[in-house]
């Protein structure tokens, strides 16, 4: 009589929603940067490098694992997560990256099937420790958005901010930055400070021209054989009870514009210029000169001899003396 044979173990199968794989320091996807991928694969044995349809190579590389979730349509890295685009880096201790597909015909009489499915990376979430590091910029939070059909990152936390080589840029709400621009806006107390003069500028809503869209980068490059010299930030644009401080005085104003290479930022409606020794000058329009000390106040475009006194100048001194 034949022994009866064990039964089989059952097989457990897996996991129609979410495939993990783990690997320490592997590249796990190319997500992040580009906003349209070619294609989106997972190949535990090997590292994979896709391209967008911009031709430029994206990777990401993670030290603990890449959870594929089918149904929600995600790719998660975990663990010091990098996404890698040219000189664009996005870290983060976690990646998420929810994709679509879409299909595309074949030119007729091409091998292979008529048509193919195309993967479309269209939102990126980084969270934990974010940093981003463009060409000449940083930009830190603790969680990040990269909406990929607008071009748009937005980041906020703790606070978010932004650093170029002289210039801090913080919010209190968030940073954004828009690619195709090369603009990054700060919003809720903005506060831009150089780090070489201490000399700051805030506002409700900062906008700065960081010269990193496709049409800036040429005009921003040095000179072949020269230094580069710029910031990083070409100009700034302050909306909402506009504040400048220097060594010597404070100007506000409702809106205004800065060069940070010149130094010279003009301030337009309600000035007010304080100085440390009590002097106070109002007007329509400020030009403060950062670099050399000197300001400069006008009646901007008030009609002259305005009812309201607005068309004028005026200055006030304290002369110390008190009875």
């Amino acid at each position: 009589m034949s022994p009866i044979p064990k039964p089989t173990p059952a097989l457990t199968p897996p996991s129609r929603r979410s495939t993990r794989l783990a690997g320490a320091g592997s590249v796990v996807a190319a997500v992040l940067v580009s906003a349209v991928l070619t294609a989106l694969a997972c190949d535990p044995a090997s590292a994979q490098e896709l391209k967008s349809r911009s031709g430029d190579p994206i990777e990401i590389l993670a030290d603990e694992a890449l959870e594929w979730r089918r149904e929600d349509k995600q790719y998660v890295a975990q663990g010091n997560a990098v996404a890698i685009q040219g000189q664009n880096r996005v870290h983060a201790d976690r990646l998420i990256a929810s994709y679509r597909e879409s299909g595309r015909a074949n030119a007729p009489g091409a091998p292979g099937p008529s048509s193919t499915s195309d993967t479309d990376i269209y939102r990126i979430e980084a969270v934990g420790h974010v940093r981003i590091t463009l060409p000449d910029q940083t930009i830190t939070g603790t969680r990040a958005v990269r909406e990929t059909d607008q071009g748009l990152i937005w980041i906020v936390g703790n606070p978010p901010t932004l650093k170029t080589r002289n210039e801090v840029v913080t919010a209190s709400d968030r940073l954004e930055y828009w690619e195709k621009t090369g603009t990054a806006i700060a919003k809720g107390n903005a506060t831009a400070r150089n780090t070489e003069t201490g000399h700051s500028i805030r506002a409700d809503v900062l906008e700065a021209d960081l010269g990193n869209g496709p049409g800036n980068r040429a005009a921003s490059a040095p000179a072949a054989g020269g230094p580069d010299k710029s910031s990083g930030i070409r100009e700034i644009r302050a909306r909402g009870n506009v504040v400048i401080e220097t060594d010597a005085e404070t100007v506000v104003g409702d809106h205004g514009v800065y060069r940070p290479e010149t130094g010279v930022a003009t301030l337009e409606g309600n000035v007010l210029l304080m100085s440390n020794d009590g002097r106070q000058v109002s007007g329509n329009r400020a030009e403060v000169n950062m670099k050399t000390g000197i300001s400069r106040i006008t009646r901007g475009d008030a009609a002259p001899g305005a009812a309201d006194g607005s068309g004028q100048v005026r200055a006030i001194f304290d002369t110390g003396d008190k009875e």
